[in-house]
């Protein structure tokens, strides 16, 4: 079991288009830094610095960044903390959230939890 954090899941996180059964659960940023403290993978990459910036800012979460999007491949009983952040605007010509726009962010947390993929070549998994 592998625990990842990220800021949305993503189609390419599948290992190809096969059926997925996951559990979506609503958490605190207590549970999340619980977690985080535990050890995760980060999914954050360059494209996503300013946003962790905010992150880092109002919530005290500080995660690796990486210079390329990682790879990750889901698998059964593995799990990703998402973090979801509102109320930004995005960012065009600037590099930076401005003190007023990072005082309005608001923050949404999932934890989503592999439970079980049936492949197109069959089931790989089962319950």
């Amino acid at each position: 079991m592998v625990t990842y954090f990220g800021l949305a899941l993503a189609d390419r996180m599948f290992i190809d288009d096969g059926n997925y059964v996951m559990r979506r659960e609503k958490i605190s940023l207590e549970k999340v830094k619980i977690l985080l403290s535990k050890g995760a993978v980060s999914c954050v990459d360059k494209s996503d610095e300013a946003t962790m910036s905010v992150i880092k800012r109002r919530l005290g979460i500080v995660v690796a960044i990486s210079e390329e999007p990682p790879r990750v491949n889901l698998v059964r009983k593995d799990r990703i903390i998402v973090v979801e952040v509102r109320d930004l605007p995005q960012l065009t010509v600037r590099r930076e959230y401005t003190d007023r726009e990072i005082v309005k962010a608001k923050f949404a947390f999932s934890l989503y939890t592999m439970l079980d993929c049936n492949w197109r070549h069959g089931p790989r998994f089962s319950s």
